[in-house]
């Protein structure tokens, strides 16, 4: 039934309220702009502090914060204001605490092509400190589509060898685009391996591998943006993820908004469950201290402030981050009684990003499913189980 549900998501996508695909090249996060303020007053926005404070610093809230508050304490009053002033702060805010420096638009050059069968896109980057060049294998529908065809994005882990879910994006006319993240982009560990770290050798210590992660997926979205081919429908693509990729699709779609629909599956902490609430009745969850303990190399150093501050000293909370993914589609999925990734905590969430979405006239492009069972690697082939016993086929 997810499945399903992320094909009809995708399907109208092209259609949802107030998007529109951004040029080629845009950096989105922070104070990027771009898609979603098409048509829009430009408006004065709030500015942060030049020098952000430390956790303990920060204002202690019990609560998950109000999304529709400035840093400043302001409150948005309209959709301009919430477009151009309070996403771009949120996303600031998220990447200083947690995620990391993202490289400036000037660091670096992209340019690429499909390969001449059309099996793989070959991605090329230069920075001032490398030039690498990397092929990203694409599955194109097997049916009788014809191009431009709706695209997923995705890592390699979690399809590459399983021909069954494979084939069941392209036997319905889905095209898809599989990243080896860990192995090309940036070693899933402490050791700075990969592309990343090639090209930006002074961000070691600055970015975190989810980040990284992200950034390889807008370089493939420019090099898409900007081909000529038209092969794929730049209005009608999704990011799917699990797990710590389930963080980093939910972190790609909110920091660029021409990707239009988002998946996040089991994204625990850090991901789609908030930092606040933790439900722990039947079994133990993640928290901040037990993921960064484990995944440092993750995230931000700056995040570990918050393990001996506490996590009420968050001036936001995961279900913003969820909310800049607004107006586009997005997916919340996991499983029930996968009590690590916080299941509760993640409908929590859904619940107060909803009321963003709903705020902005796109309450139906936000939804939550969440299946019985734990957290397996193999879901997406139980998902399909599921799916192709509800549509018929």
């Amino acid at each position: 039934l997810i499945l399903l549900l992320l094909c009809i998501l995708l399907t109208y996508v092209g259609g949802l309220h107030g998007v529109t695909p951004s040029p080629p090249s845009p950096l989105l996060a922070a104070a990027g702009g771009g898609g979603d303020d098409n048509a829009m007053i430009m408006v004065p926005c709030p500015s942060l502090p030049a020098d952000l404070p430390i956790a303990s610093a920060l204002p202690n809230i019990s609560y998950l914060p109000d999304p529709f508050i400035f840093f400043n304490g302001d409150r948005v009053s309209n959709e301009s204001y919430w477009h151009q002033c309070r996403r771009p702060e949120i996303l600031q805010l998220a990447l200083h605490y947690q995620y990391g420096v993202y490289p400036s638009p000037e660091s670096f050059v992209v340019n690429g092509k499909m390969t001449p069968d059309n099996t793989g896109m070959i991605v090329n980057i230069a920075s001032h400190a490398a030039s690498v060049s990397f092929t990203v294998p694409v599955y194109l529908p097997t049916n009788n589509a014809k191009p431009p065809f709706p695209l997923i994005i995705a890592q390699i882990q979690a399809l590459l060898g399983n021909d069954t879910s494979i084939n069941f994006f392209t036997s319905r006319g889905y095209a898809l685009l599989l990243v080896d993240q860990n192995g090309t982009i940036a070693a899933d560990g402490p050791a700075k391996t990969g592309i990343f770290w090639e090209l930006f050798p002074t961000y070691t210590n600055r970015t975190g591998t989810i980040l990284a992660w992200a950034w390889a997926y807008h370089r493939i979205l420019d090099v898409i943006f900007s081909s000529q081919s038209h092969l794929f429908n730049t209005a009608q693509i999704g990011v799917i993820g699990y797990s710590r990729w389930g963080k980093t699709a939910l972190l790609s779609a909110a920091l660029d908004v021409r990707f239009s629909m988002a998946v996040p599956m089991a994204a625990g902490c850090a991901g789609t469950g908030p930092y606040r609430f933790l439900y722990e009745q039947q079994g133990e969850a993640e928290d901040l201290s037990k993921i960064y303990g484990v995944f440092p190399y993750w995230f931000s150093p700056n995040l570990a402030q918050f393990i001996d501050a506490g996590v009420g000293h968050f001036p936001y909370d995961m279900h913003d981050v969820i909310a800049a993914v607004a107006p586009r589609a997005i997916l919340l999925n996991g499983a029930m009684q996968d009590y690590w990734s916080n299941p509760e905590g993640a409908s929590v969430n859904y619940r107060a990003a909803k009321i963003v979405y709903d705020w902005l006239g796109a309450g139906t492009n936000i939804g939550i499913a969440f299946r019985n069972g734990t957290h397996l690697f193999s879901i997406l082939s139980r998902l399909l189980i599921i799916t192709i016993h509800y549509t018929g086929d």
